[in-house]
């Protein structure tokens, strides 16, 4: 890899030696011991005390890029916020450039970042990799915001592709994606924030012989025709992950058309707020291989009777989803303790789970390595009795538990195994903070909007401790 250094001097001797060097330079030794997964990244860098960006040039006469990296097969931009390509602040040139002349790349990303999506990456940019690396098998164009249908059907000369991102591509509509459905080789493909793609794309995907992994989120286009067509042509394929989160037009209706998906290994329905008891009940029976389900904020139609569903046929669930589920209660979770391959459990904002439901999940699920119940109703009398049985916990969420004192954080040091913990808003002090300094492997702390005092924080010499005075919602931990 190219490792950009704070200062624009000693980045551009670095390079200027390493390509006008000999080939028994130490450079060459790097590149030799790990050719095939060598990348081309960081190249640009914040210096922190200035904030001021600095920034070296991509130029054919400063790197020599056939000669040096001729083996290179993955390239990454994900921090080239400011690469220059011969004097102008332009990615698509320096996309040219670096395609030309690394001709072994397979793998290519390019991630914009913040919002808005950068504007530097167009059309052209693409059309140079579809040109100059038609082997390409993996590209990431995610947060390109200026990359257009143009682009995206230029990628159908990709014969080899396997791998596509295109997250937040916001001009990418339906005849794009149309486009992509040429693209046999495709196994993954990510299409989240594509805003301006309904039905008529999603229902293209559907002609692809070997996709695996398909990200719809935030397609507010597709509606629950669109998902039927979808699945109709995916019941003859191979898919085993599916994400439709906060895809809202789409229903109970849209879920039965997903129940012939049988190898179905992980499905998001998050945000999705038709989706009631009866199609969760339509999963519950069908899609019985599943290992990962979130039904988070589809607060309006499940309860209980949902969640029972999900208990009695999902036996094989190692993460479970259920954030912000207002109609739920202890007797639903009451029934997920008979899922005991459960690893991960979300129960966030579900304010009507208390130490009884708590108490339920801690005797039975032991291999629970990860548990939210951040504004649940638990208190010290529910973590004190629960607490041993949950050894095998590495991330505790218990953020804005009101009712959890020192008496309960004090008990914590039970879980040996625990390396994140969130403690936001709790009633806590330095008292019971401080004992859990006896946690080995605690790596990140959120105590913000408590009362424990910078002292106690300075005792966690090898945790990351957040401690906001002004925090208001959410945590860190997130």
């Amino acid at each position: 890899a190219i490792h950009a250094r704070s200062e624009q001097r000693a980045a551009a001797s670095t390079l200027k030696e390493s390509a006008e060097g000999d080939m028994s330079s130490p450079w060459q030794g790097q590149f030799e011991r790990s050719s095939r997964d060598a990348c081309c990244s960081a190249l640009s860098k914040t210096q922190s005390q200035t904030d001021q960006r600095r920034s070296f040039g991509v130029q054919p006469e400063n790197l020599n890029l056939r000669r040096r990296f001729r083996s290179v097969s993955k390239l990454y931009l994900g921090h080239a916020r400011n690469v220059r390509a011969a004097s102008k602040q332009d990615l698509d040139v320096a996309l040219a450039l670096l395609s030309e002349g690394l001709p072994s790349l397979l793998s290519v990303c390019v991630v914009g970042h913040g919002r808005p999506p950068t504007k530097r990456v167009r059309d052209p940019g693409v059309q140079s990799l579809v040109s100059n690396l038609p082997h390409l098998t993996e590209l990431q164009l995610s947060w390109c915001g200026l990359v257009s249908d143009v682009g995206v059907c230029a990628l159908a000369a990709l014969s080899n592709l396997a791998v596509l991102d295109l997250t937040l591509c916001e001009n990418v509509t339906d005849k794009g994606v149309h486009a992509l459905s040429n693209i046999a080789t495709l196994r993954e493909l990510n299409l989240s924030f594509c805003e301006k793609v309904g039905d008529y794309g999603v229902r293209s995907l559907a002609d692809l012989p070997n996709l695996q992994v398909l990200s719809l989120r935030n397609i507010r286009g597709l509606t629950d025709e669109g998902v039927e067509a979808l699945a109709c042509g995916l019941t003859r394929n191979t898919i085993t992950e599916l994400d439709l989160s906060d895809c809202r037009d789409v229903s109970d209706a849209g879920v039965e058309h997903l129940c012939g998906l049988e190898r179905l290994r992980t499905l998001d329905l998050s945000h999705c707020g038709k989706v009631s008891d009866h199609g969760v009940e339509m999963i519950a029976w069908h899609l019985t291989s599943l290992r990962s389900l979130d039904l988070s904020d589809c607060s309006s139609g499940i309860t209980d009777t949902g969640l029972e569903a999900i208990a009695s046929r999902l036996s094989l669930l190692t993460r479970l989803e259920l954030c912000h589920l207002c109609r739920i209660s202890d007797r639903g979770v009451n029934a997920l303790s008979g899922l005991t391959l459960l690893q991960q459990l979300h129960l966030r904002e579900c304010a009507d789970i208390t130490d009884e439901g708590f108490g339920c999940l801690a005797r039975s699920l032991s291999m629970l390595t990860r548990l939210e119940l951040g504004q649940c109703e638990i208190t010290d009398v529910g973590v004190c009795a629960s607490a041993e049985g949950l050894s095998a916990l590495k991330h505790f969420d218990l953020s804005f538990c009101r009712n959890l004192s020192d008496v309960g954080v004090e008990s914590l040091v039970l879980l040996r195994n625990l390396s994140t913990l969130g403690l936001v808003h709790c009633q806590i002090t330095d008292s019971s903070v401080r004992g859990l300094t006896a946690l080995e492997h605690l790596t990140d702390l959120d105590i913000s909007g408590t009362a424990v005092t910078q002292e106690v924080v300075d005792s966690f010499p090898d945790c990351c401790v957040v401690m906001a005075k002004d925090f208001v919602g959410g945590t860190s931990l997130d």
